[in-house]
C-alpha cells in the first residue's frame, strides 16, 4: 500500500465515529414503492452493507441492483447520510451520458438540494462550481478536467453503470482521485462466463469493471439480481414470444443472397459486381430488407394493442428509420403526418429531437407509442408504461441484453401495467437461454381513441452513411410464432395452412387403414361427400 493510500485510510478513520448511529432517510430509500405497495427494505440494507465497508476502511465497492430497482434514489440517500454525519464533504457521482447527469440530478439529487447543494459540472462552469457538495459529471467531461482537482478534493465517488463510465481505459481517471469509490450496475457477473471465445467486448468491460472493483473473483458487497426482484413483487414478470419470418429463417440458417439492391432515394435498381449473401448477425446494416421490416411491423399491430408503448431495438440508425416507417404505414399514419407519428426513430442523427421525443414516449397517452432505437434507449430510460420490449437485433453481451431488457421491467400500476411482454424477431431470448421470469399479471387497457399529438418538431433528416434496400421478398403466410414462458415451449403456428393441408393430403393418400380407405373411396365416387361423424372421428384417431 502506497503512503497516499495509508494517509487516506486514516483520515477516513478519523472521520467515522463507530459508536455513533447514522440516521437514513426513509423519505428517500427504503420506504413504500407505490408501484407495487411493498416497502423497499433492500435499499436500507444496501446503504447498511456499504457504511460498514466504508467504515472497514474499504476503498472501492461494488453495488450489482436490476434495473427499476432504485439505484439512483438509495445512492443519494447514501450520499446524504455521508454529507450529514461527516462521511463526506464533497461527492462526485459519475455517468456515461448527458440524458442520465440531467436525470440524476432532477430525479434524484434534487431530493436534498435544499440541505446539499447539487450541480451537474461541464468543462465550462466546473470552476464556478468548485465547492457545491455534490457534482454531477458526464466521464467524457472528467476526462478533460480532472487533472484540475486535487487527487483529495472528493471524499467519494459513485460511478453510475460503471461498467460503461470507468473501463480500463480510463483508470488513470479513476486511481486519480484517492478516495472510496462506490461502482452501481445493473449487470451480474454471471453473465460473462458461458461463451468462451465469443464473449463480447461489452461483457469483457463488465468483467474489468468486477476486477477494478475487486470482484473478480468475489460477489459484489450488495446484489440484489432481476430474478429477486420480480420474485419478490419489486419487478414485472414477463413472458417471450418468438415471432420469425420466413426471412429470418432463411438469414439464420442460409444466409440472404442477392446480386442487386436499390437505392433509398430514388428506388433505382443498382446491379453488384458479384453476389452477396448476409447471415442474420449481418442483415439490416448496410443492406436492409424493408419488406421484413413491414412484416415486423404487422407482427407488431396483431401482437399489441392500439397506444400500448412499444420499445423496439433495431440493428442500425437506418434499419430503425425503415422500422418506424413501416410501423406507421400499418397503423394507417399519413406520411405527411406532423411528429410525433405513431411510431418515432430515436436515433443519434436525430438527436435534436430526442429530448421531445422521450419526453413525449413518458407519456401513457401521448404519440409515439413506438419508439425505434439502436442503443439511446437501451440503459438508464426511466419509461415504466412500457408493455413491449421488442428486438429486431442480435448481440452477444449478456449484458446489452439485461440493459435491453430492462426498460421493461418497472411497474406502473397508473397506466395499469403489472407485467410485460419480449416480441422477439430474431431468436436473441433463445440465445441467451431467457424463456421470461415470473408469473404474468393482466394489464388493464386505459388508452382510449387515437393518442394525444399535436404539432411537434419537424421529422429529422434520413439516415446518414452508405446504406441500401434489398429486395427479397418476405411472405407473411411463412411466419413461426413461439411462445415461451418458463419451461413451457408452444408453437402457436408452425406452417403455412396450405403446406399442412397438402402434407395431410400426402399422407392420405399413402394410408392403408381399411377405415381410411373407405373413406377415400368414398370422396372419390362423390366430390360432394360430407363425413359423417363417425367417419370424422376416425380421421381424427388416424391422425
Amino acid at each position: 500500500m502506497v503512503l497516499e493510500e495509508m494517509l487516506v485510510k486514516k483520515e477516513q478513520a478519523k472521520k467515522i465515529n463507530l459508536d455513533r448511529e447514522i440516521f437514513i432517510d426513509k423519505n428517500i430509500a427504503g420506504g413504500i414503492n407505490p408501484s407495487c405497495g411493498k416497502e423497499t427494505y433492500y435499499q436500507i440494507e444496501c446503504i447498511q452493507a456499504l457504511i460498514n465497508k466504508f467504515k472497514e476502511g474499504k476503498q472501492k465497492m461494488l453495488v450489482h441492483m436490476a434495473t427499476g430497482l432504485g439505484k439512483t434514489r438509495t445512492m443519494v440517500a447514501f450520499t446524504k447520510a455521508s454529507l450529514e454525519h461527516n462521511m463526506a464533504k464533497r461527492v462526485l457521482f459519475i455517468v456515461d451520458r448527458v440524458m442520465l447527469a440531467e436525470q440524476a440530478l432532477n430525479d434524484g439529487f434534487s431530493l436534498i438540494s435544499k440541505e446539499f447543494s447539487a450541480v451537474r459540472i461541464t468543462t465550462s462552469n466546473y470552476r464556478q462550481y468548485k465547492n457545491a457538495q455534490v457534482h454531477i459529471v458526464v466521464i467524457d467531461t472528467l476526462e478533460n478536467i480532472y487533472q484540475d482537482f486535487s487527487n483529495s478534493f472528493y471524499d467519494l465517488i459513485i460511478v453510475d453503470e460503471c461498467h460503461r463510465s470507468i473501463n480500463i481505459n480510463r483508470k488513470l481517471i479513476f486511481d486519480h482521485f484517492l478516495c472510496p469509490k462506490i461502482g452501481l450496475t445493473a449487470t451480474p457477473k454471471k453473465a460473462i462466463s458461458a461463451k468462451g471465445k465469443d464473449i463480447s467486448e461489452e461483457d469483457l468491460a463488465i468483467l474489468d469493471t468486477y476486477k477494478m472493483f475487486g470482484c473478480e473473483t468475489g460477489e459484489p458487497d450488495y446484489q440484489f439480481d432481476l430474478a429477486r426482484g420480480i420474485n419478490e413483487g419489486f419487478l414485472a414478470p414477463y413472458t417471450v414470444l418468438s415471432i420469425e419470418t420466413e426471412l429470418t429463417k432463411l438469414a439464420r440458417e442460409k444466409g440472404v443472397e442477392f446480386s442487386y439492391v436499390l437505392d433509398p432515394d430514388e428506388r433505382k435498381k443498382i446491379e453488384l459486381d458479384q453476389s452477396k449473401k448476409l447471415m442474420l448477425e449481418q442483415l439490416e446494416r448496410k443492406y436492409i430488407s424493408e419488406d421484413r421490416c413491414l412484416r415486423i411491423a404487422e407482427e407488431l399491430k396483431t401482437n399489441t394493442a392500439y397506444g400500448e408503448k412499444v420499445i423496439l431495438f433495431g440493428v442500425s440508425q437506418a434499419h430503425c428509420t425503415l422500422l418506424a416507417k413501416a410501423i406507421n404505414k400499418v397503423f394507417a399514419t399519413p406520411n405527411d403526418e406532423t411528429s410525433p407519428r405513431y411510431a418515432e426513430a430515436i436515433i443519434s442523427d436525430n438527436n435534436d429531437l430526442n429530448a421531445t421525443f422521450k419526453k413525449w414516449f413518458k407519456d401513457i397517452n401521448h404519440k409515439p407509442f413506438i419508439a425505434v432505437s439502436v442503443d439511446i434507449l437501451g440503459t438508464g430510460v426511466d419509461i415504466p408504461c412500457v408493455r413491449y420490449i421488442s428486438f429486431a437485433v442480435l448481440t452477444k453481451s449478456v449484458g446489452k441484453y439485461i440493459q435491453m431488457l430492462g426498460r421493461g421491467t418497472r411497474l406502473d400500476p397508473k397506466s395499469g401495467k403489472f407485467s410485460f411482454k419480449v416480441l422477439d424477431f430474431v431468436g436473441l431470448c433463445k440465445l441467451m437461454d431467457d424463456n421470461g421470469k415470473g408469473t404474468p399479471k393482466e394489464n388493464t387497457e386505459i388508452v382510449k381513441g387515437k393518442g394525444r399529438g399535436g404539432i411537434g418538431p419537424v421529422p429529422g433528416p434520413g439516415p446518414k452513411g452508405d446504406w441500401f434496400i434489398i429486395d427479397n421478398p418476405d411472405p407473411t403466410h411463412l411466419i413461426q410464432r413461439v411462445y415461451l414462458h418458463g419451461d413451457k415451449v408452444k408453437v402457436i403456428d408452425n406452417i403455412p395452412i396450405e403446406k399442412a393441408r397438402k402434407l395431410f393430403e400426402e399422407e392420405l393418400q399413402k394410408a392403408n387403414k381399411p377405415e381410411i380407405v373407405s373413406i377415400k373411396k368414398k370422396v372419390e365416387k362423390d366430390k360432394t361427400y360430407e363425413p359423417s361423424e363417425k367417419d370424422v372421428e376416425v380421421i381424427k384417431k388416424w391422425v
